[in-house]
This record gives C-alpha cells, structure tokens and sequence, in this order.
C-alpha cells in the first residue's frame, strides 16, 4: 500500500498526464476551448477544468473519450 505522499503524487501526476492528453487532443482537431464545448455538448467551464487537471466528473471524461472516438482507460499498477 502507498503512503499519502506517494498516493498525492500519483494522483497529481494522472490528472496532469490527463490534462495535458485532453488539451493536446483539442489541439490536433484545431479547437478552440468554445469550439469543442459546442461541440461536445460539454459545459466550456468543464472543459477549462478538465485542462487544468480539476477531474470531479467521471461522466464528462466518458463524454470526451466518446468524442474522440477513444476509450477510457484506467489502470492499477
């Protein structure tokens, strides 16, 4: 089992990892955040969250991962 400072840094480091994959994904599609709101149906507010590694809402990860034609993968290791 990992103790709480390890636990916070991995926890840190997946939702950066996540945030940077999401922006840099709207990027390749040449979206502007507005843009992919509109697009997506996403509230732009979740979107500028999710950019900025704020993750509360598991939903609008599946919604995202749907738009890009991708999957959601979590892992333990």
């Amino acid at each position: 089992m990992q103790d709480k400072k390890t636990f916070k840094k991995n926890q840190l480091e997946t939702r950066y990892n996540f945030a940077r994959q999401l922006r840099l994904l709207r990027e390749e599609k040449g979206l502007s955040v507005k843009e992919f709101a509109q697009a997506s149906n996403i509230f732009e507010k979740h979107i500028w969250e999710l950019e900025l590694g704020k993750i509360e809402n598991f939903g609008a990860i599946f919604a995202l991962a749907q738009f890009f034609d991708k999957k959601v993968k979590i892992e333990f290791y």
